[in-house]
């Protein structure tokens, strides 16, 4: 019994931590990137937009993504509290997941357990709490740790690989967010430390990820020609940028880790990896370092949202470690919760929502309840400037009209 309320009592504080630090994002209105998205989803036939899901190799721009606001859009209409919602829901469910996985690698429920409380909140994973647009990152999790999860259970219970599963799991990973392509080097690294033999399933995602990574090379790619989207490929860009998501992850300024110090922090991690001589801790080492090529060579986000999937390496690791204190599992995590809960407090920042795209909803709504005929739709003094997409995605997805014409002028 005291066993299952400890479990239960675990579990409660996971869950709760999200929604005790930023609980006001689901207040949070639509930003201009849920707008863009939405619209841009919007717009396109059904029909393009599921056959994009089955084409994962296509040049569509993050083909589930688009599929979530579709359908939010079609069962609640232009309203932004079922976004929230599910994003917050997203984070919950990714926390159960890192627990799964973790759990596996280790064996340690209580690992497991702690692995999940570091990943339920962090104050510069700020983004992922107060903007929609993030929606892309909390899906690639879902889906990549879900498939992760399931490939090393089957594995650990010798039975064979459920391809049927992991495939799938695999393309909506894919379709969520580009940051998905490494998967099949964590399938590799887990075979390669702990199995000691490589799988057909394994090496068929392998095969998935070439046609997707050449459409998203290709000039049809929607990231072609974006510069914070280009690839600046160097060893030096790598650890210089590995170092800043390292600041934010230990709550320091910039350069608080040079790109010295956080080769002697990955060295620290390396030899006690090598000395312990526990497959878990190799795991995540190797995990933390490979996770992050899809987006560290690109130009540094201002938080930690970007680096979600790598950075649970990161948690993965310090759990494993955790986990070996001389102490009861439930007084371990108890400290580590009272110690994470007083961290995570000192170092939030101030969330201030921008209301402008929520106030010009609302004045919709209250001053324009019918759509305009044979005039074009305008809105004096609205808080965007002329050359804003804003007014034309809000009056459009208002109105349900996707030729309604809008005068952006303020």
């Amino acid at each position: 019994m005291r066993t299952k309320w400890a479990a239960a009592s675990a579990a409660l504080v996971i869950m709760v931590a999200p929604f005790w630090f930023a609980g006001d994002g689901l207040r949070a209105s639509y930003t201009p990137d849920d707008l863009m998205n939405l619209y841009r989803c919007w717009v396109d036939p059904w029909r393009d937009v599921l056959l994009a899901n089955l084409k994962f190799w296509s040049p569509y721009y993050r083909p589930m993504g688009a599929l979530v606001y579709r359908i939010l859009y079609g069962l609640f209409g232009f309203h932004p509290e079922p976004l929230r919602v599910l994003c917050f829901a997203l984070i919950v469910l990714n926390s159960g997941l890192l627990y799964r996985v973790t759990t596996a690698l280790t064996g340690s429920k209580t690992a497991g357990a702690l692995a999940a409380l570091l990943g339920a909140f962090h104050g510069e994973f700020e983004d992922l709490y107060y903007n929609g647009g993030t929606i892309y990152d909390l899906l690639s999790f879902t889906f990549y740790f879900a498939a992760l999860g399931c490939y090393i259970e089957d594995r650990k219970a010798g039975r064979p690989i459920r391809w049927w599963l992991l495939l799938p799991l695999y393309v909506c990973a894919l379709n969520s967010k580009e940051s998905a392509v490494t998967l099949p080097l964590a399938l590799l690294a887990y075979d390669a430390l702990y199995d000691r033999r490589f799988s057909w399933p394994g090496f068929l995602t392998g095969l998935l990820t070439v046609p997707y990574v050449v459409s998203k090379l290709s000039k049809k790619s929607i990231f072609t020609g974006i510069p914070e989207y280009q690839q600046h490929i160097s060893v030096p860009y790598y650890f210089q940028h590995y170092a800043r998501y390292t600041d934010m992850l230990f709550y320091q300024p910039p350069g608080w880790f040079n790109i010295a110090q956080f080769c002697v922090l990955l060295l620290i991690l390396l030899v006690v990896a090598v000395k312990s001589k526990r497959p878990c801790l190799q795991f995540s080492l190797a995990f933390l370092l490979f996770a992050v090529l899809p987006v560290i060579f690109i130009p540094l986000r201002g938080s930690m949202f970007v680096v979600y999937i790598p950075i649970a390496g990161w948690f993965m690791y310090m759990a494993a470690l955790l986990d070996r204190l001389p102490l009861r599992p439930a007084l371990t995590f108890t400290l580590a919760a009272v110690c994470l809960f007083v961290l995570h407090d000192a170092h939030m920042r101030q969330v201030k929502l921008d209301r402008n795209i929520a106030q010009t909803i609302e004045r919709v709504r209250r001053e324009c309840p019918v759509e305009p005929k044979g005039a074009a739709f305008r809105l004096p003094g609205h808080p965007f400037p002329a050359d804003s997409w804003n007014l034309l995605y809000i009056a459009r997805l208002h109105f349900g009209d996707k030729n309604l014409d809008v005068d952006r002028r303020p």
